[in-house]
């Protein structure tokens, strides 16, 4: 498993600490999910970015008709 340092003040490390501490989280637990989850968030974003681009130039199926172009 790999291993990331991160510096940060005195003050920051207390708010860090007492946060996980709160949550009944480790530090490494709550570092590890902010971060994951913030990366998730950006490509939730992308996603639906595209998406609102994609909507309005396409033509929605019915299920009829896409049943019929998978025969």
């Amino acid at each position: 498993m790999g291993m990331i340092t991160l510096r940060v003040s005195q003050e920051e490390e207390a708010v860090m600490k007492g946060y996980a501490e709160s949550r009944g989280m480790s530090l490494s637990q709550l570092m590890r999910e902010s971060i994951l989850g913030l990366i998730e968030d950006e490509y939730d974003i992308q996603a639906y970015s595209e998406y609102l681009a994609y909507k309005d130039n396409c033509k929605m199926l019915t299920l009829d008709e896409a049943k019929e172009l998978w025969k």
